[in-house]
């Protein structure tokens, strides 16, 4: 609008009442729907409009939505509200219906557009030059409120986000710490806490609050140096995955293995801002280990043993193999068995019904026939070649 036109106060005395009324409701209004409604209304009584709208550009699905109003559609005026906003400019299209179009720019970069359609008449270039005014005047405040309002969004997703994380961080068996760039505990779930005991503190460096702790090498139980700790590792910008740390406890009189996992966090330019770092008693699992690999080698050791009798077993009876060509009868066999339990003459003869002569006899042609010098001989023979299988 030129100079010369905002020298006609009469004519120009409703609009600037009507930027009155806009400026004075939109105090206050943090509310973009709110905003672009009352936008949209006085839009529509200062141009003598039948319907304007709002439509502003929505950043997350990439398009012009129409903002308000929300309760009745504005027909036939998409195409556009599209060019319009593609384009940057003021257009009017006039036929059966007069339609205004004006961008809502902030900081040379359009953000939206208002438009209007109304009964065709001749006055339509001022009120085109009305509608330009109205949009330049409240782009900022729609385009603040819009702001306001995605802050709002983002900062109630983070509060839920935070409760959620909160959530999960109370249930970890693991022990999570986030630290800053100096090692100061910014965050340490209760499982942290259990673990550094109640003397955990916010302001003293994790390193100097766990130093008591005298972390080692778990293989060779070497102490480890301050800079070699994961946490001073991941501090320095280090990545630790599954690092293994014994740690003896002073409180417990007992050491115990933690696992630690540790990623730096970084700024915008790189340098490291913190750490998160994650601790996992594993001690439990290292003493079954442990126990199973004790159980297996002793289990091992067993069999070897087991092995070797068996061996010497066989290399005694060896020399005593009976000839193939001379079986022994139901009755040696009986008699060989009876030896095999460590049954006397005596207890012989009464199974047998043999006199203790007798038995003497018998025992002796069997052991002839075996090639065996004594009963014992006989015995282990018996076992080792499974000469008593058939009974």
């Amino acid at each position: 609008m030129s100079t010369a036109e905002l020298r006609r106060p009469v004519e120009h005395e409703d609009v600037f009442r009507a930027l009155h009324e806009i400026a004075v409701s939109l105090v206050g209004v943090r509310d973009t729907a709110d905003l672009a409604r009352q936008v949209a209304e006085q839009t529509r009584q200062l141009v003598h409009a039948q319907t304007a709208g709002v439509w502003l550009w929505n950043e997350t699905s990439g398009e012009l939505r129409l903002t308000a109003p929300p309760d009745r559609p504005v027909e036939g005026v998409a195409d556009l509200v599209a060019t319009c906003y593609a384009q940057g400019r003021p257009i009017v299209q006039t036929g059966e219906y007069t339609t205004l179009a004006m961008p809502l720019i902030v900081a040379a970069r359009p953000i939206g557009v208002l438009a209007a359609r109304k009964a065709p008449q001749a006055d339509s270039a001022r009120e085109a030059e009305v509608m330009t005014l109205l949009a330049a005047f409240v782009a900022p405040a729609l385009e603040a409120a819009r702001l306001h309002t995605e802050s709002e969004r983002q900062r109630q997703s983070a509060i839920e986000q935070g409760r959620w994380l909160a959530a999960i961080l109370e249930q970890l068996p693991s022990g999570v710490f986030v630290l800053d760039a100096h090692g100061m505990v910014l965050l340490a779930n209760p499982a942290a806490r259990r673990m550094c005991g109640p003397q955990l503190v916010d302001n003293l460096p994790f390193i100097e609050q766990t130093g008591r702790y005298r972390s080692r090498d778990p293989l060779s139980r070497r102490p480890l140096r301050p800079e070699e700790r994961p946490s001073a590792r991941v501090l320095a910008g280090q990545v630790v995955e599954r690092a293994e740390v014994l740690v003896w406890q002073p409180e417990l009189q007992a050491d115990y293995w933690l696992r630690v996992d540790g990623v730096p966090l970084r700024d915008a330019n790189g340098a490291v801002s913190g750490a998160v770092l994650v601790f996992t008693d594993v001690t439990r699992e290292r003493t079954l280990a442990r126990d199973l690999a004790a159980t297996a080698l002793e289990h091992a050791q067993l069999l070897g043993r087991l092995a070797d009798r068996k061996a010497r077993l066989e290399r005694l009876a060896e020399p005593w193999l009976p000839d193939p060509g001379t079986p022994l009868t139901r009755r040696e066999r009986e008699l060989l068995r009876l030896i095999a339990r460590g049954q006397t003459n005596r207890e012989i003869g009464a199974a047998l019904h043999l006199s203790p002569g007798t038995v003497r006899n018998q025992i002796g042609r069997l052991l002839a026939k075996l090639g065996a010098t004594d009963r014992t001989q006989a015995a282990v023979l018996a076992v080792t070649r499974g000469l008593l299988e058939a009974e």
